[in-house]
């Protein structure tokens, strides 16, 4: 196995002292017990000759005792353990097992990062001291508890030692950036109309919409100082928006909830100033006393709610419940979610309602939905103290839309003061009171959306392999498939390939495919064929390993625990990319980067709690600093940033694509939002990174996805042709699919990129209605999508699963079987993959080419008619050229409006003489890449 040692430039050094070491202190050091072997070995060694190895022969708890246990005074900040296994890739438990100056027993938990992707790898596996830990501390020893999966294997471990930890030096970068950028944050865009500002009632105060889509009030009485004193009345129906909704709070050992009636709410003060009704609170109850502001303003149809308080005693923001709607029912928004947390909107027969904590606003430390989202730095919801409830129908006429936002404390013990905007929006449409992408449009606009995308992951491992991914690429450019942004995963920058452990930030990269000299060879020789070239990066974790490890930029939970991997300090990012990006950029010759994780994960997974620094407990941190990164990161690789996905809308714009993860793949989705709001101002790709079924029926889903949601493509290879570690494992039918991956959407997607919807109909018992009249009649989604651009393109998809679908496509009848879809623009685009006479049939005619694939039967599209293959006709070189794509076997083509035709190789160069076309019948040969007609 490749040494650490090996694959970093220069020395591999330890973080701290060697406490103890295979090499300096052997078995002598130790007493081992549990269920098998310990002993010394050179099989696997990180620092020295040697190794601790660990032969696992049951089940169990295994002890490495200390026969001198190390003694600490105030002096250390943490322990730090080197580890590589188990080497059947079962993750170990282990722990330290530890003595406070009290005398009680406990275990420090490290950071167990050593597996990463399923993989094993040397790891620095580390934990901080908690806060409040007694000294002197004592280590007695390091334990590892191993279930029956790892029996009969077998880990390595070695250097076990005690760091200080230096002070926090990150930047301050609340003011690199302006945040939010805009005033309206997340609110739903107005519609047409006019609203007031507080006007006084007998007993409170209304904020009031009129507008051609019906009439709004809002009443507030200020009694409670939360906001079941608000009613909202749409169109002559009342009811309660935010029943119980305010602070949350622990005033030392008193509980303030919302909903307790044992509190005595004062109203100190009421201002009305620049469109503000400013009310200040003190609640009351047992001796103690929380005060905070409660500020109302109207804009459009949304009421905010800002939450203010100098309190530190505050646990969270409840956003509360609706009460008095009648049958309540809970929706999504396809890319309004993630795996860890979805965005719930609310509609009853008469309205919708939209109650959003505003994520640019907010200085939480996470928001609550429907789930129990994951902050990786510290567990689940359910370790939080006084978190609001998730998201659900609680009987017939309430329901809960979200939860809330929570306060969580900090390694010194304190919490953030609460400053949050709760929208509130009542609408007759979808709408109405669907939040808005506030970001700014991704600079790289126009040129993402004449790109195609493709993930090349392990496709390079020697040097053959660079020779065979270059050829692969030129055949790509050769067939037609030029507009391309190729990013590659791992094996360019974690060395060996199987090294998941973040090693990223390092040049001295690919010694197994030539070194630096390789990859440069690869980097120039793929910017002849296409028009993007990007590396794996990513800043937001750091390897033990690297060079640019530092204790003091590593992010901490609550009471200095470790998050699950070496995460980087919001701020840290910042550094990390300064001191390697540009130079790498330049060095290799890349122009564009794919920048992992960052929007994979809502932001709060990221929260640093290290109270030391800047900005601690916010989640808004990671939010604005991610977003600066991404910036940063597109000058140094002059060239667009593509990012994971699953979480786009916090960074779409910033960002300049992503893969378009819904995390509900299967769902018939509400694509509205990502429509309306997503689209314009970024260009995701792709669609979930899936392949399901057959080759064909795979790609047929991902395509009819991607259409349905205005991506932009992905090259799909199929199921069977997974590119790792060096191989492309293609057949020609993968070769085919890969080819319809680029071709019926590369000059689709230009046509729908540019422009909005006018349109979006769903397909309910064949009528076509909007999403609106679709959940107000609370039908069931057809998955049938029919969309009118602004531009006049109009796009059909049909992602029912078992039903068909006829559509009238130009005036003439055609059939969309499950994941079938068809596009028109008078004079711009014809293009369907439908059924023809019984059989499926794939054609794109556009400005840019004409492409089709008749799988394999016979079908004729404007007089060409073909028996079978898959078939590009495009301009080049002032003349049309005829492409198989790929050749399978000789194929007839009829039809054609041309008397000869020139046979070239596959760059374009005629390899014999001129053929005639005899009754406009060409016939395809293997030696002929492609032919040039003439008339």
């Amino acid at each position: 196995m490749t040494r650490p040692f090996e694959v970093t430039t220069g020395e591999v050094r330890r973080h701290c002292p060697e406490l103890l070491g295979a090499d300096k202190d052997g078995l002598d050091a130790v007493e081992f017990t549990g269920p098998g072997r310990l002993s010394v070995s050179d099989e696997y060694t990180c620092f020295g000759n040697t190794s601790y190895k660990l032969d696992i022969d049951g089940a169990g708890k295994f002890l490495v005792a200390f026969k001198k246990p190390f003694v600490f005074e105030s002096d250390v900040s943490g322990l730090e353990f080197w580890l590589i296994g188990t080497m059947n890739k079962v993750f170990p438990d282990q722990r330290f097992e530890c003595t406070d100056g009290n005398g009680k027993h406990f275990q420090l938990i490290p950071n167990n990062g050593c597996l990463w992707g399923n993989t094993s790898w040397w790891a620095s596996t580390l934990a901080f001291f908690t806060t409040g830990t007694v000294f002197p501390i004592t280590v007695n020893g390091i334990s590892f508890n191993i279930g029956e999966k790892a029996v009969g294997n077998c880990l390595y471990f070695d250097t076990f030692g005690a760091f200080k930890r230096p002070p926090v030096t990150v930047p301050d970068t609340r003011f690199w950036l302006q945040f939010p950028h805009d005033p309206a944050g997340i609110s739903p865009r107005p519609q047409d109309a006019n609203y007031s500002n507080p006007s006084e009632m007998q007993e409170g105060h209304t904020f009031k919409y009129t507008g051609s889509d019906g009439n709004l009030e809002y009443a507030y009485t200020p009694k409670t100082g939360t906001l079941s004193d608000l009613t909202a009345t749409i169109d002559g129906k009342s009811f309660f928006p935010a029943k119980n909704a305010g602070f949350r709070a622990k005033v030392g050992d008193v509980v303030f909830a919302p909903e307790d009636t044992d509190i005595t709410a004062t109203l100190r003060a009421i201002v009305s100033n620049n469109n503000w009704l400013r009310t200040f609170w003190r609640l009351e109850k047992n001796g103690r006393h929380l005060d905070y502001e409660l500020s109302l303003s109207i804009s459009g149809r949304t009421l905010t709610a800002e939450f203010k308080s100098e309190s530190l005693a505050i646990r969270s923001l409840d956003a509360g419940f609706i009460e008095g709607v009648p049958s309540p029912r809970l929706f999504r928004l396809a890319n309004l979610c993630n795996s860890r947390s979805d965005v719930n909107l609310m509609v009853c027969n008469d309205f919708f309602v939209s109650v959003l904590c505003d994520w640019t606003y907010s200085q939480a430390t996470a928001l609550i939905d429907d789930r129990p989202y994951r902050l990786e730095a510290y567990g689940t919801p359910r370790d939080i103290e006084m978190q609001p409830a998730y998201a659900g129908i609680l009987g017939e006429n309430s329901a809960r839309v979200t939860g809330g936002a929570i306060y969580m404390p900090k390694t010194d013990g304190t919490r953030n003061a609460p400053n949050e905007k709760l929208r509130i929006t009542v609408g007759p449409s979808l709408e109405s009171v669907m939040p808005r992408n506030p970001n700014p449009q991704s600079k790289y606009y126009d040129e993402t959306a004449r790109l195609i995308y493709m993930t090349r992951s392990y496709c390079v491992g020697d040097p053959a392999s660079v020779e065979n991914e270059i050829a692969m690429v030129k055949l790509f450019h050769d067939y037609g498939a030029r507009d391309l942004f190729l990013r590659y995963h791992t094996e360019l920058s974690h060395v060996p390939a199987f090294n998941f452990i973040r090693l990223s930030r390092t040049f001295d990269s690919c010694q197994n495919f030539g070194g630096s000299s390789g990859l440069k060879h690869l980097v120039s020789s793929l910017r002849k064929y296409v028009k993007r070239v990007g590396p794996y990066e990513n800043h937001l974790a750091v390897a033990g390993l690297s060079a640019d490890f530092k204790f003091e930029e590593l992010s901490l939970a609550p009471n200095k625990e470790m998050t699950w991997s070496l995460r980087l300090k919001p701020a840290a990012m910042h550094r990390a990319q300064a001191d390697f990006s540009p130079y790498y950029s330049r060095y290799y010759g890349w122009n564009g980067v794919y920048y992992d994780q960052m929007s994979a994960i809502e932001p709060w997974a990221l929260t640093d709690f290290d109270a030391d620094a800047p900005g601690a407990g916010r989640f808004i941190e990671v939010l604005r600093n991610n977003c600066i990164v991404t910036s940063k990161l597109s000058e140094h690789y002059n060239g667009p940033v593509w990012s994971e996905g699953q979480a786009n809308h916090f960074y779409a714009g910033y960002l300049d694509t992503g893969y378009l993860q819904t995390q509900h793949p299967f769902d018939a989705h509400i694509v509205d939002y990502t429509l309306r709001e997503m689209n314009a101002v970024m260009h995701s790709n792709g669609y979930d990174l899936i392949g399901q079924g057959e080759p064909d029926k795979g790609l047929d889903f991902l395509l009819a996805s991607e259409i349905s949601l205005g991506s932009m493509g992905h090259i799909w290879d199929g199921i069977n042709a997974t590119t790792y570690f060096g191989r492309f494992r293609g057949t020609p039918q993968i070769w085919r699919n890969a080819l319809k991956s680029y071709f019926m959407l590369r000059q689709l997607q230009e046509l729908y990129a540019f422009t909005s919807p006018e349109k979006i109909l769903y397909c309910i018992d064949g009528k076509e209605i909007t999403a609106t009249e679709m959940l107000r009649g609370n039908h069931e989604n057809s998955a049938m999508i029919h969309t009118v651009y602004k531009n006049g393109l109009e796009v059909w998809t049909n992602k029912n699963k078992t039903k068909h679908w006829e559509i009238i496509l130009d005036g003439t009848a055609i059939t969309l079987p499950p994941n079938g879809y068809a596009a028109f623009k008078k004079g711009a685009i014809t293009e369907y993959s439908a059924l023809v006479n019984g059989s499926r049939i794939d054609y794109s005619n556009g400005p840019l080419y004409t492409y089709f694939d008749t799988r394999d039967a016979k079908a004729s599209f404007d007089g060409i008619t073909a028996s079978g293959g898959a078939f590009l006709l495009e301009k080049r070189d002032g003349s049309t050229v005829l492409i198989q794509l790929p050749f399978t076997k000789e194929e007839t083509v009829e039809g054609l409006n041309y008397i000869k035709a020139t046979p070239c190789n596959q760059d374009g160069q005629p390899i014999s003489a001129e053929i005639p076309i005899v009754n406009g019948t060409l016939k395809t040969q293997k030696e002929h890449f492609l032919y040039r007609l003439m008339q």
